[in-house]
């Protein structure tokens, strides 16, 4: 039976998360209390109603799916709405439950769920050396769009401060880095996965709900923002997390200098170990991150199906 996620699943999700994803958890660090308190407030009064109001109106935020089998969840996805693809992450199934097909019918339930909501694509990521479950996404019907990487930063001292540290990002930065974006993004990844408005400044909704902190810098350019670096660390996870936003025009060693400024800011939370995700066309974001003392610990694939086909 597949149905949405409730309180008492919290357990068993950490496990099935913890578990199923060996690579990530390594790489991350989930820490069970912390997942447990976001989970609880995914469960309060005003979360739901917020949540439900806006499913309700055709604008779903997430749904959390679980199959219960033997009076527990045994497998498990997150379904997040985009613009206009429903995105999976978190498919997984617990080891004495595999191969009965739970995963098959969890991207099913999906498709009718992203289908009902007008959306035209369903997307997931997948470690390219995970060869079983990228063959379970291609019998599916899915199909490659992108490289990720995934660089980790660890076990050093931060960097010194630089003569021209960035700059805070301001809200009025907002437009010039959203087209710059939008104006780099390969035409195939822009129709499934647009850089969204969302995709710059810090959301104090998300890390309330997520029990997060985030501080973002700026690379400013002669005619406006050329660079955009955010950090956030988590109660949830003993790593941080660095996204780096490279414009055309940007100066090398400014980028450098931003993401030092990230580093520095998560080392004084007490973070040692920072991970960003870095998409294959963002070059010079992988370039600045390696500068930094990033190195490449794993890749992921995005896959796409369009929800229309059988």
């Amino acid at each position: 039976m597949i149905r949405s996620w409730q309180r008492r699943d919290a357990p068993a999700i950490l496990e099935l998360m913890r578990g199923g994803f060996p690579e990530e958890e390594r790489l991350f660090g989930t820490r069970p209390d912390g997942f447990l308190r976001i989970v609880d407030r995914q469960f309060g009064l005003g979360t739901r109603a917020v949540v439900g109001a806006l499913a309700l109106f055709g604008r779903p935020v997430y749904r959390f799916l679980v199959v219960e089998e033997d009076g527990r969840a045994v497998a498990t996805t997150i379904v997040t709405f985009l613009p206009r693809a429903a995105y999976l992450s978190m498919v997984a199934v617990a080891e004495p439950y595999r191969r009965r097909g739970h995963a098959r019918a969890l991207l099913e339930r999906a498709r009718a769920i992203a289908r009902r909501y007008g959306k035209p694509f369903l997307a997931l990521d997948v470690l390219t050396e995970n060869a079983p479950a990228r063959a379970l996404y291609e019998r599916a019907g899915y199909r490659p769009l992108r490289r990720i990487g995934l660089f980790v930063r660890e076990g050093t001292e931060p960097p010194p401060p630089p003569a021209r540290p960035p700059r805070p990002y301001r809200p009025s930065d907002h437009r010039a880095l959203v087209d710059g974006a939008r104006r780099q993004l390969p035409a195939a990844v822009a129709e499934v996965l647009p850089f969204p408005e969302s995709g710059v400044g810090i959301g104090r909704v998300v890390d309330r709900a997520l029990d997060s902190r985030s501080s973002a810098w700026v690379v400013p350019g002669p005619a406006g923002p050329l660079g955009y670096l955010q950090a956030t660390v988590s109660d949830a996870m003993t790593a941080g997390h660095v996204r780096l936003l490279a414009l055309d025009g940007a100066e090398p060693t400014a980028l450098v200098d931003a993401v030092g400024e990230g580093v520095r800011w998560a080392y004084e939370r007490g973070v040692r170990r920072l991970v960003a995700e870095v998409p294959d066309h963002a070059g010079l974001a992988r370039d600045a991150l390696g500068a930094a003392g990033f190195t490449l610990a794993h890749e992921l694939q995005t896959l796409v199906r369009p929800t229309s086909s059988a």
